[in-house]
């Protein structure tokens, strides 16, 4: 594995092991219940699906590296403000940018019974780049 990929790791602390396993998982399978990462499990409502995908990349080690990054950070003189901003507001808002136009909109399906179906947005391009 070169360098430059755990170095980008660094970026909210996400492990590229499993970040790496479950993207190939969700092009193996997807729409598969149970076996795409990225599936809506049944709720495909934006909310509650964010908040699973979110979950089924984070891991209980990246927010304690997070924790104590934001600690020495605010105890070298940090601006609050600074942190809430680079440290929390970024990586969320990049990681619902990723979710809504990488996942979302692409396997939103048609029918809530039906896996995965590709949901035609002649907009979405333009929105991913302003946003």
């Amino acid at each position: 594995m070169p360098l430059l990929l755990p170095l980008c790791s660094l970026y909210a602390w996400f492990d590229y092991d499993m970040l790496h396993e479950k993207h190939w998982a969700h092009h193996n399978n997807t729409g598969v219940v149970g076996r795409d990462p990225d599936f809506h499990g049944g709720d495909h409502r934006l909310l509650p699906w964010f908040v699973r995908f979110m979950l089924g990349y984070s891991t209980v080690t990246q927010f304690a590296k997070i924790f104590l990054f934001t600690s020495l950070l605010r105890a070298t003189g940090v601006p609050y403000a600074n942190l809430v901003l680079f440290v929390a507001a970024a990586p969320i808002t990049a990681a619902f940018r990723l979710f809504y136009f990488g996942t979302y909109l692409p396997h939103l399906p048609s029918n809530p019974q039906v896996g995965a179906c590709v949901v035609l947005c002649s907009h979405a391009l333009y929105c991913a780049v302003l946003s």
